[in-house]
C-alpha cells in the first residue's frame, strides 16, 4: 500500500510540473521572443533535465525511506522468529515437564486437542495419548450422565481464562474400574499457534471417596439387612414432612421366640428374609428402614390404600410360603397415608395403632403355630416320641386321682408332660442316635436341655406356668441333680412328680443305650433311690396308684 502511494505521488508531481513548465515557457516566448525550432528544443531539454533531477530526488528519498522500513521489518522478522523459536522451545520443555509430572496431569488446547499427559496419568488410568487424543475422547471414558458437565467445565474455563477451576470427576480406567479425581485446572498461556493452553492436575481421591461413601452408607444403613436404619428414617421423614407418601409399619411375629428357640443366628436369617420379601413387593424408589429389633418401616410414593393393602397381602403370602427351620413366618402390619397437611407424628401413631391391633389378633394363633412346629422338630430331632408322652399321660391319670390334685395342678402337670423335653431341639441330633452310653461331653450337652426348654417356655405365654418346672425336672431331692442341685421341696411339686413318671416309663420301655425292665424291676429301682433321686412320699403314692390302676 505504501509503495502504491509513492508512485501516485511522483506521477502527480511530474504531471503538475510538466503542465506549469509548458504554460509558463510558452507565455514567455510569445511575449519576448519569436518562436523557433531552436528555442523549442532548448526548452524541451531543460524540462527533461529538471524533471530527471526532480524524479531522481523524489525516488532517492522514497528509496531511502523504503530501505529504512525494510530494515525495520527485517529486524522485526528476526525478533518474531526468535520469539517463535523461544515459544516453541518453551512449549517443548513444558510438554516434557507435564510428561514427567509425578501426579496425573494433562496439557490441552482450546481446540480440544490434548497435547500431553503425564506418565502417572497413564499408569493410573491405563490410557496413552493415543487413546485420549482429544477432550471428547476423554469424555467418552466418563460416566454418561456426567459427560456434558465435564465438557462444560473445560469450555467455561477457556471462556474465562483468568479463573481457576476445580471439579470432582469420575473416570473409567482401561479395566472399566471407576476412578474419582479432584481435578484442578488453569489457563497457562498461548501456544505458537495462538491457542489458549490449559494445564489440569488430577488428585486421585478414589479410596477416600469410597471410604467416605462406605462410612456414609454405614451411618444410614442396617448392616444385617442392608436396609436403611433409624438415623436415615428420622432424617428422611423430617426432610419430607410437607410431602405426601404412603407409610407402612411392619413387625415380625414371634422373633424373640425364634431367637430363644433356635438362636440369634436363625433370627438374623429371618430378618434378612423379611427384608428381602418386602423389597420384592415395594416399588424401587421406596425407602425400607429397619427401626430396631423386628420392626420395619416402608415409605413409598403409593398413596392409595387399596394398593398398599395389596403390597401387604403379597408380603404376608410370600412369608407363609417361605418357611424357615420348620416355622411358619408371619408379620403384623399397620399403614397410614401421609398428606401434605398431616404431621408425620399423626401418621406414625395411626400406623402404629393399626400394627398392634393386627399383632394382637395374630399373636395367639402365631404362638400356637410356633409351638406345633417346635413339637414337630422335637420328635424329629431327639429321642422323644409320641408314644413316650402318651404313656406318661396314662401313668399320670391314676396318680392325679391318688394325689387328689387341683384342676390347675392337673392341667400344669399334663402340659409339663407334653413339653418337658422341648429343649432337646437345641441338642445335636447325633447324640440321640447313639446306641451306647453317653460320653462326658455328650452328657454335658444333653444336660443343657432343661435350660433350653426354660427359655422356650418363657417366650410362649401359654407355657409360662410350667417354665420353671421344665428347668428343674432333672433335679434330685438330695441335691445331686441338675442344673442347680436343688433339694427336697425346693423342687417344684409337678417337677418331682414328672421325675418319677419319666424314670418309670423310660425303664419299662427301654432305650437304645438301656435295656427294658419289668414293672417290678422298675418299682424296685424307684424304691431304691427314693429319698435320694425321688421324693419318697410321691414314690409310695405312685406305686399305690399303679396297683389301683
Amino acid at each position: 500500500m505504501r509503495k502504491s502511494n509513492d508512485v501516485w505521488l511522483i506521477a502527480s508531481f511530474y504531471l503538475i510540473f510538466g503542465v506549469l513548465w509548458i504554460m509558463i515557457t510558452d507565455a514567455l516566448v510569445d511575449h519576448y521572443f519569436e518562436a523557433s525550432i531552436v528555442y523549442s528544443t532548448v526548452k524541451g531539454l531543460v524540462f527533461v533535465l529538471m524533471s530527471s533531477i526532480i524524479i531522481y530526488l523524489a525516488v532517492k528519498a522514497q528509496s531511502k525511506s523504503r530501505r529504512k522500513l525494510e530494515m525495520q521489518l527485517t529486524e522485526e522478522s528476526k525478533k518474531g522468529s526468535l520469539y517463535r523459536d523461544t515459544l516453541s522451545d518453551q512449549s517443548k520443555r513444558f510438554i516434557r515437564l507435564v510428561s514427567k509430572t509425578p501426579l496425573p496431569a494433562m496439557l490441552h488446547a482450546e481446540n480440544n486437542r490434548i497435547i500431553a499427559i503425564s506418565s502417572a496419568f497413564t499408569e493410573l488410568t491405563g490410557y496413552t495419548i493415543n487413546d485420549i487424543a482429544t477432550i471428547n475422547a476423554l469424555a467418552k471414558k466418563i460416566p454418561e450422565e456426567h459427560q456434558k458437565a465435564s465438557l462444560d467445565y473445560f469450555a467455561d474455563l477457556f471462556n474465562n481464562p483468568d479463573q481457576r477451576n476445580q471439579k470432582t470427576m469420575k473416570l473409567y480406567n482401561s479395566d472399566n474400574k471407576m476412578l474419582i479425581f479432584d481435578l484442578h485446572s488453569a489457563i497457562i498461556g498461548y501456544d505458537e499457534n495462538g491457542l489458549k493452553n490449559m494445564f489440569s492436575l488430577a488428585v486421585n481421591v478414589t479410596d477416600y471417596q469410597n471410604k467416605a461413601s462406605k462410612l456414609q452408607y454405614l451411618t444410614e444403613h442396617d448392616d444385617l439387612t442392608n436396609t436403611h436404619n433409624k438415623r436415615f428414617f428420622d432424617r428422611f421423614t423430617e426432610e419430607h414432612k410437607h410431602k405426601a407418601f404412603g407409610f407402612i409399619l411392619a413387625d415380625i411375629n414371634s422373633l424373640k421366640l425364634i431367637n430363644d428357640i433356635y438362636g440369634h443366628q436363625k433370627g438374623d436369617e429371618l430378618l434378612k428374609l423379611f427384608a428381602k420379601v418386602i423389597k420384592q413387593y415395594t416399588p424401587k424408589e421406596s425407602k425400607l428402614c429397619r427401626l430396631g429389633g423386628d420392626e420395619f418401616a416402608i415409605i413409598t410414593t403409593i398413596i392409595e390404600r387399596e394398593q398398599l393393602n395389596e403390597i401387604i397381602t403379597n408380603i404376608q403370602n410370600t412369608l407363609l410360603e417361605s418357611r424357615l427351620f420348620d416355622v411358619k413366618v408371619s408379620a403384623s402390619f399397620g399403614m397410614a397415608i401421609k398428606t401434605s397437611e398431616r404431621t408425620f407424628t399423626q401418621v406414625y401413631a395411626e400406623a402404629e395403632h393399626a400394627l398392634y391391633t393386627h399383632k394382637t389378633h395374630l399373636q395367639s394363633h402365631q404362638n400356637s403355630l410356633v409351638l406345633k412346629s417346635i413339637m414337630k422338630t422335637m420328635f424329629e430331632h431327639s429321642d422323644e416320641t409320641n408314644e413316650h408322652l402318651t404313656n406318661l399321660l396314662n401313668l399320670a391319670q391314676p396318680l392325679i386321682e391318688e394325689l387328689e390334685m387341683l384342676p390347675e395342678e392337673k392341667k400344669d402337670l399334663e402340659l409339663l408332660i407334653k413339653i418337658h423335653d422341648i429343649g432337646k431341639i437345641n441338642v445335636s441330633n447325633d447324640i440321640f442316635s447313639m446306641a451306647r452310653s453317653l460320653e462326658k461331653a455328650d452328657l454335658e450337652e444333653v444336660q443343657k436341655h432343661p435350660e433350653y426348654g426354660y427359655r422356650i417356655a418363657n417366650a410362649l405365654p401359654q407355657l409360662k406356668t410350667v417354665a420353671y418346672a421344665i428347668l428343674t425336672h432333672h433335679e434330685n431331692v438330695d441335691g445331686s441333680g441338675y442344673p442347680f442341685g436343688l433339694k427336697g421341696e425346693e423342687i417344684p411339686y409337678i417337677a418331682r412328680i414328672l421325675r418319677i413318671l419319666d424314670s418309670y416309663e423310660t425303664m419299662t420301655s427301654g432305650r437304645l443305650y438301656k435295656k427294658k425292665k419289668t414293672a417290678q424291676q422298675a418299682i424296685q429301682e424307684l424304691n431304691e433311690y427314693a429319698g435320694s433321686y425321688y421324693d419318697k412320699t410321691l414314690v409310695e403314692r405312685f406305686v399305690r396308684s399303679l396297683k389301683k390302676a
